[in-house]
């Protein structure tokens, strides 16, 4: 490998000379070198295309930039700010995202997520791009797009305004998971009474209550585990209620259990490499061996060295700590290559350090992703989740910010019960 990339490595440095037609220190200056790492990162670190991908990319924006905005280089940087944040296997890793759907004959199924998601962001990114544009100009009218812009002019801030509003209310009609007057009953026992709630992509959502008020119950519907007595669940746009788990794992949804659930018999390597065999294509294949899987068992290491376990791959996976295991159960989960993960207690059962590294670890690890929690450490909850919904007595009693779900007195009440709350009520008077 080392000596096939110093091949491509002289063969491109030949072309680059032949190019400028003889070298100079401005042909390698800081600029030009950084420009040539834009395009490798851009484009795709660990991919064979992936700088071929970032020198079309960058090329273009260069030459069509350059030609309407002085502050193109400004833009080149936004960018790679954005692929380092949003994107951080550049544009080939993104394009390989999509392999599986593509040997299935299935891309047409992503056209309209795409549109629906990309309508708004290109919205977004042309008004960040006009206001930047517009305060650059400082009063002097400017072409932009197929628009004349004036930064003087309040009507012109008031429309960009309009339009970031626009698309903040489109962001939040964007829900990946939506449940529709969720009911569950054991016999006579209604435990889900009617639940509504609505998850957006990409937040951190907390779901909390006290002991019985049915949180695991309603985890346990949404993975298809327990059938619904009455309502509708709906996962990007989907119903996905009483079908089987694996259906709904397809389809970009993974859990972990209070109690931890992995192969204890398996290595380490062989939970996560299983969890990852249908996202690969490989999930009905009995001609391909997994041992000559090389591209598989890299990214399982991959995964393995982002949770913490690359030094116990071959170990088996009931040896290892309490810890490790939840850690493992979250790889497993996250190798399905889900956009929605849903953790049931992640901490339960760990020491104040073990908490600690287990949180830091789902914030590394579900980064980009939607997440779902039930957990009991309020400390934790109020730290990791956008957004907070309170379950009791089988009904979402709340269903806000941390600080307004703290502040209110039905949640409060909930938990503390109402003779505390009166208690309080009358020190604070």
């Amino acid at each position: 490998s080392f000596c096939t990339s110093g091949f491509f490595a002289g063969v491109a440095g030949g072309l680059f000379a032949l190019n400028y037609e003889f070298i100079t220190e401005e042909n390698l200056n800081a600029v030009t070198s950084g420009r040539v790492l834009l395009m490798a990162y851009i484009g795709g670190l660990g991919y064979f295309i992936g700088p071929i991908i970032g020198a079309v990319v960058l090329t273009l924006m260069n030459s069509l930039l350059s030609n309407y905005t002085e502050l193109w280089m400004l833009y080149l940087g936004i960018m790679f700010v954005l692929t380092v944040l949003f994107l951080p296997r550049g544009f080939a890793g993104f394009i390989m995202m999509h392999q599986t759907a593509w040997l299935r004959g299935k891309l047409s199924l992503l056209f309209l997520p795409y549109l629906i998601t990309g309508i708004p962001a290109i919205m977004f990114g042309s008004s960040i791009l006009a206001a930047i544009e517009m305060l650059h100009h400082d009063g002097e009218p400017f072409g932009f797009l197929f628009l004349t812009l004036d930064s003087g002019s309040t009507l012109h801030w008031l429309a960009l305004t309009a339009v970031g509003r626009c698309v903040r209310r489109w962001s939040r009609l964007m829900g990946i998971l939506s449940l529709h007057n969720v009911s569950k009953s054991f016999g006579k026992t209604e435990i889900i009474r009617g639940v509504n709630l609505d998850i957006q992509a990409g937040e951190r959502h907390a779901i909390i209550g006290p002991n019985g008020a049915g949180k695991s119950t309603l985890f346990h519907l949404i993975s298809g585990k327990y059938q619904l007595s009455s309502g509708r669940i709906t996962f990007r746009d989907r119903e996905i209620q009483n079908r089987p788990p694996y259906e709904i794992a397809r389809l970009g949804l993974a859990r972990s259990f209070q109690v931890t659930n992995i192969f204890p018999r398996l290595s380490v390597f062989e939970n996560v490499r299983c969890g990852m065999l249908w996202k690969q294509g490989l999930g009905y294949s009995f001609r391909d061996l997994l041992g000559s899987q090389t591209g598989l068992n890299v990214r399982v290491m991959h995964l393995l060295e982002e949770i913490n376990l690359a030094d116990r791959a071959d170990f088996p996976a009931g040896e290892l700590a309490y810890a490790q295991q939840r850690a493992l159960e979250l790889g497993v989960a996250i190798a399905s290559g889900a956009d929605l993960i849903m953790l049931d207690e992640p901490v339960a059962g760990m020491s104040l350090s073990e908490a600690e590294a287990a949180v830091s670890l789902i914030r590394k690890i579900t980064k980009g992703k939607t997440l779902v929690m039930v957990e009991h450490d309020m400390n934790i909850v109020f730290d990791i989740a956008d957004r907070i919904s309170v379950l009791v007595y089988g009904e979402i009693i709340a269903s806000d910010s941390p600080q307004a779900v703290r502040a209110n007195p039905k949640v409060q009440e909930a938990y503390l019960g109402e003779a505390a709350l009166a208690a309080a009520g009358d020190n604070d008077a």
